[in-house]
C-alpha cells in the first residue's frame, strides 16, 4: 500500500490513453483503491444499483485474466449473500485472477460491482462488491 501511495500507478485504456495516478485511496473494509482519471475525454461506464436485477439476470465481467487484456465473459445474477454487515453480488460469471477489481456489468451497460472474489474449492461461484457499497466507501455521490 505504501509503495503505491509514494510512487503512483500508470493506468491504461482499451484505446491506448495512459494517465500517471498519483493520488489513491485505499478502502479500509474492502479490497478497493479508488482514484479519478481526467474528466474530459475520458471514456467510462455508468452505475447502477443491484436491486434493479432480477435472479438469472445477464451480467459480464471485464477484466485482465492471466493477462489477456480486456477479456469478456458472462454469466448471471444467482442472487445478494450476506456476511456479517456485508453484503455481495453473487454471478456465475467467471471470476479468474485478473478479473478481480474489474466492473460487473449488466446487459443494459451498466456496472453494478466490482468483481472481488471467487468462492474456494468451486467453479463458477464468484463475487462482486455492490456499487453503492463502493461509493459509500468512499464517500462519492
Amino acid at each position: 500500500e505504501w509503495e503505491y501511495r509514494h510512487k503512483g500507478i500508470t493506468v491504461s485504456l482499451v484505446d491506448g490513453s495512459e494517465y500517471s495516478i498519483y493520488d489513491i485511496h485505499f478502502s479500509e473494509n474492502y479490497d478497493l483503491a479508488f482514484f479519478r482519471l481526467p474528466e474530459s475525454n475520458c471514456p467510462y461506464i455508468e452505475g447502477t444499483v443491484y436491486d434493479t436485477l432480477s435472479q438469472g439476470s445477464k451480467l459480464f465481467t471485464i477484466g485482465s485474466p492471466s493477462g489477456l487484456s480486456y477479456t469478456v465473459t458472462s454469466g448471471v445474477f444467482s442472487g445478494l449473500r450476506t456476511d456479517g454487515n456485508y453484503t455481495m453480488i453473487q454471478t456465475d460469471a467467471p471470476i479468474n485472477p485478473g478479473n478481480s477489481g474489474g466492473p460487473l456489468v449488466t446487459e443494459e451497460g451498466k456496472v453494478i460491482g466490482v468483481n472481488t472474489a471467487i468462492l474456494k474449492g468451486t467453479q463458477g461461484i464468484g463475487f462482486a462488491i455492490p456499487m453503492d457499497d463502493v461509493l459509500s466507501e468512499f464517500a462519492l455521490p
